[in-house]
């Protein structure tokens, strides 16, 4: 898949169904999930799955963005996401991430934003 988006630390890429494992364990994740409006609505892999292909693949052909991988090149996992999601029922863009909370706390979220 392509990067579109790289820092120094980072790789930002569209979501493919081989992220489903990593969807799910940051998706699942009670510590990432705390303050979120979703929380709950992952429950299985399949349920990830359809996250990716659904929403995510959707909303790149709809409106060429939405949420991207976020992957952490030191390990080159998929650690959460980052992006920009169009919110209808407000009629404009949102900019929003998630990650494994183990990455918490290195400013990897401002990393990931500031390009964005």
């Amino acid at each position: 898949m392509d990067i579109l988006i790289e820092t120094p630390r980072l790789l930002m890429r569209e979501f493919c169904l081989d992220d489903v494992d990593a969807v799910f364990e940051f998706s699942t994740n009670p510590d990432v999930m705390r303050y979120t409006g979703d929380v709950g609505t992952i429950n299985t892999k399949k349920d990830a799955e359809n996250l990716i292909v659904n929403c995510w693949q959707a909303e790149y052909k709809k409106y060429g963005y939405s949420r991207y991988a976020l992957i952490h090149k030191e390990d080159d996992k998929v650690i959460g996401f980052c992006g920009v999601k169009y919110e209808p029922d407000l009629n404009c863009p949102d900019i929003g991430y998630r990650m494994l909370p183990e990455y918490w706390g290195n400013g990897l979220a401002t990393e990931a934003v500031k390009p964005l």
